[in-house]
């Protein structure tokens, strides 16, 4: 039988196709060619075309090939390898409800998250995390009180308190999975995290959900959930640094900006806070408003004060009280909906309440914040909601708020027609209590205005005391809506 040596014709087509489409995916660029600089100042001209055992892996326009550690590269050019390895090696998932990408390693398919534990970092507006969810397919984990880190023979369990916040939920085949997500942000509770990462260096990562006089639940980690937590690990250490230098914002990807210079101001910088809008030299974004006789340019805004561009070109930031006319009634009305857009919730009485974006209708009834409300007359009121599962459903009496820029907190009485107790799933009881601020209160909020964290120190009628710290979401709210609440009464 005769053999055919040659492909010829339509089949050789189609492997030379093959050929090239192989060799073209190889190649593929995913930072085109530019200039890159070492620590030591040597610049490269090349493209990023992937990455090789961790490292990110360069072309040179001669075609030369080579890999550079990160830590090798600038900070700024380490934003751009941090973002295409993540595009390039993570899966990614959108959330429109909150403007946020979470990114998910591979090792762990969407498809088996609801039975595998799992990790993940989120970069939304204003936030950057690590969480990781540990799930028992048909148990309630929320039930428990704490999740303790099971040391090696002869280590330490390091114990972290499941809050109300760590509980998740989600629906499947009809019914209810409740699981716990703990979640890290730089700088405020990784003191777990130098713990997990020795376990995973063992190969002994297990967590136990204990407590809520219920049986342990003992949650080892296989061998694809520590390959999947040790990639997050890597990509939240690395993303921290950059934060933490300025050259990463909390913020999506896509929205990243680096100026020429190489480095962005991240949100609560302590640098100047008018440089951000430096940078924006063709920025217009609220037109022209009076301001002592001259004409200026509206560009934002900075606590209870607008930013605006002189005639000079000088960026300055102006008292809200000071724009003359018409001018401060638009303003007023953008800010409102820039800072809420439709998320607004409006009471049986006529009351509407303006509350986070991100937050559901429900998440406004569990929250620890300041809210900007109206009511019926067209006034604006400000009322503080909180929520504390310490009293076992005892009322609310007082609570103490206090912000690092003033000198000392300020009370807010509560009624007893302001607590309301509220059953959990496991038969423990919340409390939560809305009240509003009257003019004395409202007036000591304008003092929380410049401040970076704000606690709540809650007190029940029986005088029990439990102090929390606000999560960045709800400090934000809370400093938008004083901005606001005062606003209001220049109007």
């Amino acid at each position: 039988m005769r053999r055919l040596s040659v492909l010829s014709g339509p089949l050789l087509g189609y492997v030379i196709l093959a050929i090239l489409g192989t060799l073209f995916a190889q190649d593929r660029e995913l930072v085109p060619e530019r200039d890159w600089t070492s620590v030591d100042g040597k610049v490269m001209r090349a493209s990023l075309i992937g990455f090789e055992k961790g490292q990110g892996q360069f072309r040179t326009p001669e075609g030369r090939r080579f890999v550079i550690p990160d830590e090798r590269l600038s900070y700024r050019d380490q934003v751009e390898v941090f973002a295409a390895r993540l595009r390039s090696e993570y899966e990614v998932s959108y959330s429109a409800d909150i403007n946020t990408d979470f990114y998910y390693s591979k090792h762990i398919p969407a498809s088996r998250r609801s039975e595998k534990k799992y990790s993940y970092i989120g970069f939304g507006p204003g936030r950057f995390n690590l969480a990781i969810a540990l799930i028992e397919p048909g148990v309630d984990l929320g039930r428990h009180k704490e999740i303790v880190l099971r040391g090696r023979e002869g280590g330490k369990d390091v114990v972290y308190p499941v809050r109300e916040t760590d509980i998740r939920r989600f629906t499947r085949n009809g019914s209810e999975q409740v699981f716990i997500r703990l979640s890290f942000v730089p700088g405020q509770n990784e003191d777990l995290l130098e713990s997990i990462e020795g376990a995973l260096a063992a190969s002994s990562l297990t967590f136990v959900a204990r407590g809520g006089n219920l049986e342990e639940r003992v949650l080892a980690f296989d061998e694809t959930e520590c390959n999947g937590l040790r990639e997050m690990l890597q990509a939240y250490r690395h993303a921290s640094i950059l934060i933490r230098e300025g050259f990463l914002k909390r913020d999506r990807l896509v929205d990243q900006a680096i100026d020429a210079a190489g480095k962005s101001v991240p949100n609560g910088s302590d640098g100047d806070p008018l440089e951000p809008f430096r940078k924006n030299l063709s920025q217009r974004k609220y037109g022209t408003l009076q301001w002592k006789e001259q004409l200026v340019d509206g560009i934002g805004f900075l606590g209870a004060d607008v930013v605006v561009r002189q005639s000079d070109g000088e960026i300055v930031k102006i008292p809200f009280g000071e724009i003359e006319g018409e001018g401060r009634r638009r303003l007023f009305e953008k800010r409102l909906e820039e800072a809420y857009g439709k998320s607004r919730y409006e009471s049986s009485a006529g009351v509407a309440v303006f509350f986070h974006p991100d937050w559901d209708s429900q998440r406004m009834n569990y929250s620890r914040s300041i809210l900007l409300t109206l009511n019926q007359k067209g006034e604006y009121l400000l009322r503080l909601f909180a929520w504390t599962g310490s009293f076992g459903g005892a009322s609310v009496k007082e609570i103490f708020v206090r912000g690092d820029a003033q000198e000392k907190p300020f009370p807010v009485e509560c009624r007893r027609d302001d607590s309301h107790s509220r059953e959990r799933t496991d038969g423990t009881r919340n409390t939560l209590v809305g009240c509003y601020l009257d003019v004395k209160g409202s007036e000591a909020a304008m003092e929380l205005l410049g401040s970076k964290s704000i606690q709540f120190r809650i007190r029940s009628d029986q005088n029990q005391d439990v102090s929390v710290t606000l999560q960045e979401e709800e400090r934000d709210i809370t400093l938008e809506s004083v901005a606001l609440y005062w606003w209001s009464r220049q109007l």
